[in-house]
């Protein structure tokens, strides 16, 4: 498999659970008008909950600006700061503070703290409110989880005033590849004191490792009902050929057409994915909208093309594109976003980010600005700084060279594939870390040896940078993934 499938596939289900807000920055996004792929939604997040950081070094605050245009300067607008415990490393605190204009000092806003246990797993992170004077408890999450880390249960509560009180609730089983082959959401019933079903999701996976097919289903009191299907098909792992979504007819008691995607591998580096939409009075595929892809060598998304279909002139037209820049340690370093002029029949500049790292690959800054027209010019919109210490549980070794390490697609909605090399056999930690420290996946890998692939599901992870690391009985190596 040489390109991702961004979609693309925006048919597909988008899911949205417990999701809390983020700053805006166009690398670590999807697409905002396309629908994210959710299909294996579950499977990387559930994996291996761990907090303790990797690497170096250790994030331990980010603040954030907008920029005023009546006073031409920059204003603070929120921060957040981390705390570590010092026996091993874990992630503690994570508060958030909001800057006071009229006062000119920080004040708590919000914060989650995080437990653990005895393995180190993630088995509860409680969120809590500032009232002025102290904390107080908002909501939390609590995790089951099985021998191998993988969450079988998580409950979330929401705090009345004086306890903890049940208010959601999701199951979780896997099949014997630790992939999950059903979600179940459930709402705790107030009148009755029970659980009771809200929907549910049923995954299957070809030869391959692909979910080739999803189902969400609807509870109606008594039974499952169906609601939407999707289909895909693959030629290799992860390398997306085509696809149908459906709608479930209570009518006729079958599934029903909604849309088509497919994807086109046209060059060494580059794709077309195609999305159409299936239009019941003619009973046939209409054209919505295609994409036009190209990467680096690597893998790594250089540009992306939108341009959607005219049904009323039966023509094509541009509509956005997306452009990114690379340096060489494979850092995105800037993002342009611009539409189409139809007037003129040019692409005109509607947004664009700067992105800055230090000599470790740790991300330190980055900045938004927006077009104006009226001045033809770049007007500042938005800022955010990095800060970082050393971490005193990193024990790293450049080995990279040694395993030749290379993942891709990145960035990726779906999907991290890894290539490595092992000249003799040993036994491989596969680990994945945000930027605050926390484990959010592992895999231990035992007598590996020769060119080995190895495929990780990052569905469920909140998009963003993350750090991917290969622990060898050499050493450390540590390279960059972006969700999307």
């Amino acid at each position: 498999m040489k390109k991702p499938t961004l979609l693309l596939i925006t048919s597909f289900l988008t899911i949205a659970l417990f999701a809390q807000s983020t700053d805006f920055n166009p690398i670590t996004r999807l697409i905002t008008d396309h629908k994210i792929n959710l299909i294996d939604w579950t499977n990387n997040y559930l994996q291996t909950l761990k907090g303790q950081p990797s690497g170096n070094l250790r994030l331990i605050g980010e603040r954030s600006d907008y920029y005023e245009i009546g006073s031409s300067s920059w204003v603070f607008d929120d921060s957040l700061h981390f705390s570590y415990d010092n026996q091993n490393g874990n992630v503690l605190t994570r508060t958030i503070k909001n800057y006071n204009t009229m006062s000119s000092l920080w004040e708590n806003s919000y914060r989650t703290q995080y437990s653990y246990d005895a393995n180190g797993w993630l088995i509860e992170e409680v969120n809590q409110t500032w009232n002025g004077a102290s904390w107080d408890n908002d909501y939390k999450y609590s995790y089951t989880r099985n021998g191998v880390g993988l969450a079988t249960e998580k409950l979330n509560l929401y705090w009345n005033g004086a306890s903890w009180q049940n208010y959601g609730r999701i199951l979780y089983s896997y099949n014997t590849n630790n992939l999950i082959d059903v979600y179940t959401s459930l709402s705790w019933n107030n009148g009755t004191l029970t659980w009771d079903p809200d929907f549910r999701f049923l995954y299957q996976y070809d030869s391959y490792g692909n979910c080739n097919l999803f189902i969400n289903q609807d509870w109606n009191g008594s039974n499952w009902l169906n609601d939407y299907k999707s289909n895909r098909y693959f030629i290799a792992y992860n390398k997306f050929h085509y696809g149908y979504s459906y709608d479930w007819d209570n009518i006729s008691n079958s599934w029903i057409y909604n849309t088509k995607d497919t994807v086109l591998f046209t060059g060494s580096n580059t794709t077309e994915e195609y999305h159409y939409n299936w239009d019941n009075i003619s009973s046939s595929w209409k054209n919505d909208y295609k994409n036009l892809l190209t990467y680096t060598p690597s893998n790594i998304i250089l540009q992306l093309t939108q341009i959607t279909w005219d049904n009323i002139n039966s023509l094509w037209i541009n509509n956005y594109r997306y452009a990114y820049t690379v340096d060489a340690q494979e850092n995105y370093s800037s993002y342009l976003e611009e539409s189409w002029d139809d007037i003129t029949s040019t692409w005109v500049n509607s947004f664009k980010s700067t992105y800055f790292f230090n000599s470790e690959n740790y991300q330190t800054y980055y900045k938004n600005e927006n077009w104006n027209t009226g001045l033809s010019q770049w007007v500042n919109d938005y800022q955010r700084y990095f800060w970082y210490e050393a971490n005193p549980f990193a024990s790293i070794v450049d080995v990279s060279n040694k395993y030749q390490l290379k993942v891709y697609p990145n960035p990726s909605s779906d999907v991290a594939i890894l290539n490595f090399s092992i000249s003799k056999p040993e036994s491989i930690t596969i680990n994945i870390f945000n930027l605050s420290g926390s484990l959010v996946y592992q895999k231990q890998l035992t007598n590996s040896v020769g060119d080995i692939t190895h495929i990780i599901h990052i569905s469920e992870l909140s998009s963003g940078t993350y750090i991917l690391q290969l622990q060898t009985e050499n050493g450390i190596i540590n390279k960059k993934l972006i969700k999307q």
